[in-house]
């Protein structure tokens, strides 16, 4: 699972820096979390012993016992209500008529006599107070760590009539432990409030708390705050009560696209208006301009008496259709830049797959091929593909527009191919982009990830390649060169041809096959001169982002072209037209551009020395994205045991790599820094002490802390110390981390020099 409780926590921080809320303590909470422990905490439930057991903990004998108070006493209602069912979900109870009574539910209840019920009673008391231990004693750092605390207190509870995951039981656990236990007791309930904080919940019950818990550490503040308002505001749009389920559209700050179909007209008679304008449209035209309603009552008992006093002149009608006035309403409101549609024809037939980049605007003068009523109600899209499509799974009853939801959405998708949000993300992907940060942060395996997005459906294919200070425009693009080959007479001779490099390659695979996606993968890309490199194809990297009509160009081709060698010229017509599978039609070999499926992405390590520099003109035909230096970080509980003797230290390398960044933040620049992927492999400690030393250590030694080795190492100012010191101090004399300054080693330690027992 990916790690974001960084991004999270340090939202969260931000906000309480702002608001000067600290760690969001509340005094109030704080009292009433003493007073519960001193009524009912374990060991004043261990000293408990017969009948006591019975009236202290469970219901039916007075408002003083432990499940009265959990469920009903307004006093710790702010810790989770567990109201609800009934009082079997105590499996022990005493009911109205006196009489205790066992069981989960009315097909398994018992009456038991009140000896029964002590034991009964003793054995959940026991179970209760065992797992208490449990958890005081347990180490609580991870989400390992909440999982094996599950399993335990399931062992722990196995022979009682009550189970760790009950929301009593839970409730009772997170008021004596507020610090580690979250305020939340319901599987389900837990699960949406981890959504709502932009994280992804686990299947496990325990590891949920752990997330919960690991969030509020991270972000230093109160388990229990965690839960506040002002917090979940933050990521999750308050509505009535943040309780009631999850709806993923109101995650704040993510883009949640919904996917629509819409009707292109009786027989598809508006999908050419459709294709043609890169439009959706309704009809209704004598309802007016849409931007003169709201989605109210008032207006929309307006919209439908319209409705009526039209359509009631065409047939027989009582009202207006409730249906219709849901369609003007959700076309102009609800629907957004960014939304996905199908267009339809009849309930059998798909004609279009696009993606909504307007909001609702009106307009009569747009259709006016079709006879009838007019269509003036306008949404622009982009069409990903158009055809005739039959569906598998036709639509079921009659509609204009829906949003669609649940089995009808999925079975789309899975006829189609779209792989929900990636589809979002691979026509959206950026045309040419460069990936750029610190040495580790996963900038080559984010072009793998775009790379696989792109060719998801195995159609295209890409070239990858590694700039050097040698690498020229022959190479990159193509250049003549003598090439050997045999003569008439079995003789070697030497004759001059063509010879493509991988952009010329892929260039005219793009143009052979323009349904597919091709892509140029370059790694280091300023470890070459880039403006000699990419010669005159630099002016190629400017792309259309509207459609230009006059050059019968698509979105994302190149807005420019150049003229053609004759030696690129010769080569392009006979790649092209030598090939059966051409599909170009007319095309000038005398120009040349970049078709909208031809990609180009490129990483840019800032860090490395000797690179060439990139001149304005040519970065700001590239997007760029920062790779944060924890960007994508997999944090694993892999610990290796470093140092020997008095200098053993067991650390992983996730908070070594931290502690570093953290005193070389103090003296380098940003772009000096270890990401995560620094160390790209799960090894054992031998070959994790092997790659820290002649990797970790030379980089740091000889690229970061050049010239000034004493404000990362463990040496003196006056001392002339070299590479192989350090290295030496670490492996053969097994100081491991303490070859660092104690900014570092205290980071890690505390303070101490852990030693051997």
């Amino acid at each position: 699972m990916d790690d974001n409780y960084e991004i999270v926590a340090c939202e969260i921080r931000s906000y309480l820096d702002e608001m000067d809320l600290k760690n969001f303590t509340k005094s109030e909470y704080e009292e009433k979390y003493k007073n519960f422990y001193e009524m009912f905490s374990p060991e004043v439930l261990a000293n408990l012993n017969g009948k006591d057991v019975l009236n202290k903990i469970f219901l039916g004998t007075d408002e003083k016992n432990l499940c009265y108070v959990l469920e009903y006493s307004s006093e710790y209602m702010f810790c989770g209500s567990i109201k609800g069912r009934s009082s079997y979900k105590y499996s022990l109870y005493k009911s109205k008529d006196e009489r205790w009574v066992k069981g989960t539910s009315s097909k398994n209840k018992q009456y038991i006599t009140e000896t029964e019920a002590i034991q009964v009673a003793i054995k959940i008391r026991d179970a209760i107070v065992k797992g208490a231990d449990y958890i005081k004693k347990a180490n609580l750092n991870d989400i390992d760590d909440y999982y094996i605390l599950g399993q335990k207190l399931f062992e722990i509870f196995e022979d009682c009539q009550v189970k760790p995951t009950d929301t009593w039981i839970h409730k009772y656990y997170s008021i004596i432990f507020p610090d580690y236990i979250p305020i939340c007791h319901q599987d389900e309930m837990k699960k949406n409030m981890i959504r709502k904080l932009h994280l992804e919940p686990s299947d496990d019950f325990f590891e949920n708390d752990g997330q919960l818990y690991m969030l509020s550490k991270k972000a230093g503040i109160k388990l229990y705050s965690l839960f506040d308002e002002q917090i979940v505001g933050l990521f999750y749009r308050w509505e009535t009560d943040m309780w009631k389920g999850f709806d993923k559209h109101n995650l704040i700050g993510v883009d949640n696209a919904k996917y629509w179909v819409i009707s292109s007209g009786p027989d598809a008679n508006r999908w050419n208006l459709f294709s043609e304008e890169k439009v959706i449209a309704i009809g209704w035209d004598w309802v007016g301009n849409l931007n003169n309603y709201e989605n109210t009552k008032e207006d929309k008992k307006k919209i439908k008496d319209r409705i009526f006093e039209v359509e009631s002149k065409k047939r027989n009608i009582k009202q207006g259709d409730s249906k219709s006035v849901n369609a003007i309403l959700r076309f102009s409101k609800e629907m957004k830049i960014g939304d996905y549609v199908f267009a339809k024809e009849g309930n059998k037939k798909i004609r279009g797959f696009g993606k909504v980049i307007s909001d609702y605007f009106y307009d009569k003068n747009i259709d006016n091929k079709i006879d009838g009523d007019l269509y003036s109600h306008f949404r622009k899209v982009i069409w990903f593909s158009e055809g005739e499509w039959d569906l598998i799974k036709p639509f079921r009853g009659q509609f204009t527009l829906k949003e669609l939801e649940g089995v009808e959405l999925k079975n789309l998708l899975e006829q189609f191919d779209v792989k929900g949000e990636e589809l979002n993300m691979k026509n959206n992907l950026e045309k040419n982009k460069i990936y750029f940060g610190a040495p580790g942060t996963g900038k080559s395996h984010k072009l793998n990830l775009d790379k696989e997005l792109l060719f998801d459906d195995n159609n295209g294919t890409y070239e990858r390649v590694t700039f050097h200070p040698d690498y020229t425009y022959a190479n990159f693009v193509g250049t003549y060169k003598p090439v050997p080959t045999i003569n008439g007479h079995g003789e070697e001779d030497i004759t001059y041809k063509y010879v493509p490099g991988p952009f010329m390659r892929m260039l005219v695979e793009s143009f052979r096959y323009p349904e597919n996606n091709y892509l140029v993968l370059i790694e280091e890309i300023n470890r070459a001169n880039v403006a000699a490199v990419f010669g005159d194809i630099f002016q190629l990297l400017d792309r259309l982002t509207e459609k230009d009509e006059k050059e019968n160009k698509d979105i994302g081709d190149s807005e420019y072209d150049i003229h053609t060698s004759e030696d690129m010229r010769d080569y392009l017509r006979k790649e092209l037209d030598s090939k059966e599978e051409n599909k170009l039609k007319e095309f000038d070999y005398e120009r040349v551009w970049i078709p909208k499926n031809l990609y180009l992405y490129a990483t840019m390590n800032s860090a490395d020395q000797g690179v060439f520099p990139m001149d304005t003109a040519f970065k700001r035909r590239w997007d760029f994205e920062y790779m944060d230096i924890d960007n994508n970080a997999i944090y694993d509980g892999i610990k290796y045991s470093l140092g020997t003797g008095d200098y053993n230290v067991e650390v992983s390398w996730n908070t070594l790599r931290e502690a570093i960044n953290k005193q070389l933040k103090t003296f380098a620049n940003e772009d000096k820094l270890l990401g995560y992927y620094f160390i790209t492999k799960n090894l054992d400690e031998i070959g994790f002490k092997k790659v820290f030393k002649n990797k970790v250590l030379m980089y740091l030694f000889e690229d970061v802390a050049k010239g000034r080795p004493n404000d990362l190492f463990d040496v003196s100012g006056d001392e002339r110390v070299f590479l192989s010191d350090i290295q030496k101090d670490f492996d053969d004399n097994g100081k491991g981390i303490y070859v660092f300054c104690e900014n570092i080693t205290n980071e890690i330690t505390g303070g101490k020099v852990e030693t051997e027992e």
